[in-house]
C-alpha cells in the first residue's frame, strides 16, 4: 500500500491526524453507557464519552516531554478539537451530554468540550482499526502539492475526490478521482503538444482519450509508455465504470484504491514530467 510520509514533527507539536488517532483510541475502550446511572458520581467524563481537557493533559503526560497541565497552551489542545468536531461531522460523537434530559452540568450549556458516542459511532468504532485513511487531510495535502504542474482542474477534482471519500460517498470519490486523472492528462498532453484549445477539442471527440494518450506516449521510451498507460488504465476504470448511469456498490475500500490510484499516477508522471512532456 502507498503510505504517506509523515512530516518531521517539533517538540510540543501535534498534526490533526495524530489527535484524530489518539480520540479514536480512546472511544474505544469507552464502555458503553446504559443509561443516566453510569454518569452518576466524579468522573473524568463530565456526563459524556468524552471530556478533551482530560484526553489532552493524559497525552501530555504521557509523552517524552511530559508537559504539566499548567503548561499546556492553546496549540497543545486545537488538534483535539479540531478532531473532535471531525468525529462529530461524521456522526461518530455529538456535542454535550450522554442524555442531558433537561438538568445538565456546565451550566446546562455546550462547554465546547464534552462529546457523547452515538449509536453510529458505537458501530463505526468496532471498525476503526480498519479505516484506511485515519485523517484524509493529509492525502489532499500531498495531491494539492502537485496542483502547480496539472492545474485548477486537477486541483478542484482532486479535492472533490477526498472530500466525498470522507462523507462516505464512495461511488462520487471514484468518478472525481477518475476526473483528477484525465486532468493530468490533458495538462500532460498540452505540455507535449503545446496548444491547450487543440488538446481539448481532440479530447472532445470520439476516441479523444485513447489518441491524446497515444500522442502523449510518442517518442518515449516502450517502457515509460506502458507504464503510463497501465496507471491511466487503472483510473479508467474508476471513472467510467463508476460513471455509468446505472446501479452499483462501491465499497470504501475500493474508493481508497482509487484514491492510492490517482497519488501514483500525479507522482509518476510529475517524476517523469521532462520525459514524457518532451
Amino acid at each position: 500500500m502507498l503510505k504517506l510520509s509523515p512530516p518531521r514533527k517539533e517538540i510540543g507539536v501535534m498534526h490533526f491526524d495524530d489527535a484524530y488517532e489518539v480520540l479514536i483510541k480512546y472511544l474505544v475502550a469507552v464502555p458503553e453507557s446504559k443509561g443516566q446511572s453510569t454518569r452518576a458520581g466524579p468522573s473524568h467524563s463530565h456526563g459524556g464519552d468524552l471530556w478533551i481537557p482530560h484526553v489532552v493533559q493524559g497525552y501530555w503526560q504521557s509523552r517524552p516531554e511530559k508537559i504539566a497541565s499548567d503548561e499546556l497552551e492553546d496549540h497543545h489542545f486545537q488538534p483535539f478539537y479540531d478532531a473532535a468536531w471531525e468525529l462529530c461531522r461524521i456522526g461518530v460523537i455529538r456535542p454535550g451530554e450522554f442524555a442531558p434530559r433537561g438538568w445538565a452540568t456546565d451550566a446546562g450549556l455546550f462547554s465546547g468540550d464534552t462529546f457523547s458516542i452515538t449509536r453510529f459511532g458505537r458501530a463505526w468504532l468496532k471498525d476503526a482499526s480498519q479505516r484506511l485513511i485515519a485523517d484524509p487531510s493529509r492525502l489532499t495535502q500531498v495531491l494539492q502539492g502537485f496542483a502547480d504542474r496539472f492545474g485548477g482542474g486537477y486541483a478542484q477534482r482532486a479535492t472533490e475526490a477526498v472530500r466525498t471519500y470522507r462523507t462516505g460517498n464512495y461511488l462520487a470519490a471514484c468518478v472525481m478521482a477518475g476526473a483528477a486523472a484525465e486532468s493530468i492528462l490533458l495538462a500532460l498532453a498540452t505540455a507535449k503538444i503545446g496548444d491547450e484549445s487543440k488538446v481539448l477539442l481532440e479530447y472532445n471527440t470520439t476516441g479523444g482519450r485513447r489518441r491524446l494518450t497515444k500522442r502523449v506516449c510518442s517518442n518515449v521510451s516502450a517502457t515509460l509508455a506502458t507504464q503510463l498507460e497501465a496507471a491511466l488504465q487503472a483510473l479508467r476504470h474508476w471513472h467510467d465504470g463508476a460513471g455509468h448511469a446505472t446501479m452499483t456498490t462501491v465499497s470504501e475500500a475500493e474508493a481508497h484504491i482509487s484514491l492510492t490510484d490517482l497519488l501514483r499516477l500525479a507522482q509518476f508522471v510529475h517524476d517523469h514530467w521532462a520525459e514524457l512532456a518532451a
